[in-house]
């Protein structure tokens, strides 16, 4: 499989201190996202919380297992981090470079709407079926080249994702395709045809990142979870962005979360309850709209 093609920067610890990238670095890594779908940022976050959030995720991946699996794929556990404020660390959930990137590409006011992660298995040898996660606002009928970009997801490596243990296949340029606007009663899967002729024209790329590194990607962009030849679990976090105008679900959070969040800055899409299963699948949210802030 070819190198991809993703912008990838790390960060200094000047930026970090200043919460944000140079103009250039910036100008990179967006525009990185705006051409290909993706990029990376290593060293964004604080070590000690990744490790806290791999110790907590690893405590709980029995009761996450129970459950269905992502995409009825064997292996690919849908494993949400834990939802108390112990573990809601600003760093992760409203990770200010994170942030900058999202705001240049979607404008200046964004939601945390997602919050949840994907923990494949050792011994995983099923591929997840190619998919999108967020459609086109429309149609192809409509409009060509595609609609803006209206999300960003951003994945958290909890340990060194390789090939051997799971990198994300993604491909290229994919969010450009219009033709997702017209599928929407027929599911978030990419028809085979589809991707047959895609491959031939771009073939797709399997992703390293370092634990810590952050992968931003166009919810648009086609991708898929592969395969973890090691015996070792291979978790990530993922918090997927909305432009403000986008009307989310909403997320259940714990209720002592609530001052966490809050004084984060970030706007989030949350609703707090003191019980609920938050292994559940879908993840996270129940469909009620959220809030309006």
């Amino acid at each position: 499989m070819t190198a991809h093609p993703f912008a990838t920067v790390d960060v200094t610890a000047a930026e970090v201190a200043a919460g944000s990238l140079s103009d250039d670095r910036l100008h990179f890594v967006v525009s990185s996202l705006r051409d290909h779908g993706a990029a990376i940022i290593n060293d964004a976050v604080d070590p000690d919380h990744v490790d806290a959030l791999y110790e907590a995720m690893t405590e709980e991946l029995h009761l996450a297992a129970e459950k269905p699996p992502a995409l009825d794929t064997r292996g690919h556990v849908q494993h949400n981090p834990p939802l108390h404020a112990e573990h809601l660390y600003p760093d992760v959930f409203a990770n200010p470079i994170a942030l900058q990137v999202t705001r240049a590409l979607l404008g200046p006011s964004v939601q945390l709407s997602v919050y949840t992660g994907n923990t494949m298995l050792g011994g995983t040898t099923d591929a997840q079926p190619l998919h999108w996660d967020d459609y086109q606002l429309w149609g192809s009928a409509l409009q060509a080249p595609a609609a803006a970009p209206h999300s960003t997801t951003v994945n958290l490596a909890l340990v060194d994702v390789e090939v051997e243990n799971g990198a994300i296949e993604l491909w290229p340029g994919t969010h450009f395709d219009a033709r997702s606007g017209d599928r929407l009663a027929d599911g978030r899967l990419v028809p085979d045809e589809w991707a047959e002729a895609r491959r031939r024209e771009v073939p797709p790329v399997r992703v390293p990142l370092g634990k810590g590194g952050l992968l931003l990607r166009d919810g648009r962009v086609w991708h898929r979870g592969t395969t973890n030849t090691t015996d070792r679990a291979r978790p990530m976090v993922a918090m997927v962005y909305f432009a403000w105008w986008y009307r989310p679900l909403a997320i259940d959070f714990y209720p002592d979360a609530e001052p966490v969040l809050r004084a984060s800055g970030l706007s989030v899409a949350a609703r707090y309850r003191a019980e609920f299963d938050h292994h559940e699948w879908p993840p996270n949210f129940k469909l009620v709209p959220a809030p309006i802030d």
